[in-house]
């Protein structure tokens, strides 16, 4: 039995709670191996140990962050574009919202944190409207933003046009291009279409997409997928950038 992608995360999370609260690693591999979860013997024990020290480094970035006593789950809800948006955001106060990873940042994670961070900003009555994503390296501060109805407006109005027809935004092709120092548009070729130096698939093969995509796969990047990536991921990775350099 080997542990699957979200098993894995499910695991890392526990691991973080339990650093967090104070408890040992011994005990927590102990509570984890009798839980059920994890492959029987030393695989199982090995899981657990992984994932101990993977969350340790997001630990020593987050715990300055978190005070337990004002930290709390606000319950959001808004109508944008005719779409009524539910939310519940863990960890906001008084120093803002706070989410962490301890995945390296990809797009996935910062789409998730982006549109976090936008409905937190369209609650007036939030006690922060900043956020700080955390992961292995440091801490990422998205400062409040005044315009959040409108840019999340966009990215409702860019999903319900997905519903209709294929639009041509390729998260992982998407965040190369926007992160890009040079050369922007080869860069997000190479993770579209794949290279032998790239140690990931290529993400033209996505079922999906190909399917989608698949009377223009070596085109797809064309203005749409320029324009999309920018207005998607731009802020983001600005953010980045400033950050980390």
């Amino acid at each position: 039995m080997v542990l699957d992608p979200r098993a894995r995360r499910a695991l890392e999370r526990d691991a973080l709670v339990a650093q967090l609260s104070g408890e040992e690693r011994a005990p927590f591999i102990e509570r984890s191996r009798r839980g059920g979860t994890l492959p029987s013997g030393m695989p199982g024990v090995l899981a657990a140990q992984q994932a101990w020290t993977r969350v340790t480094p997001v630990i020593e970035h987050l715990a300055p962050l978190l005070d337990h006593e004002s930290c709390q789950t606000i319950a959001i809800e808004t109508v944008l574009e005719g779409w009524r948006l539910h939310g519940l955001l863990e960890n906001v106060g008084s120093n803002g919202q706070v989410l962490w990873s301890v995945d390296a940042l990809n797009p996935w994670v910062m789409l998730r944190a982006w549109c976090a961070h936008l409905l937190l900003n369209t609650d007036s009555d939030a006690p922060s409207h900043e956020t700080h994503l955390v992961d292995a390296v440091g801490v990422i501060r998205f400062p409040g933003q005044e315009d959040a109805v409108a840019t999340l407006g966009r990215l409702i109005e860019l999903y319900r046009e997905g519903l209709c027809r294929p639009v041509a935004f390729f998260p992982r092709s998407a965040w190369d291009y926007v992160s890009a120092t040079k050369n922007p548009l080869a860069k997000a070729q190479r993770t579209w279409m794949g290279s032998e130096y790239a140690s990931a698939a290529r993400e033209s093969a996505d079922p999906f997409f190909a399917l989608a995509f698949r009377d223009r796969l070596e085109t797809a990047l064309d203005s749409e997928f320029e324009s999309l990536a920018a207005q998607v991921f731009g802020t983001p990775a600005r953010l980045v950038k400033e950050a980390r350099g």
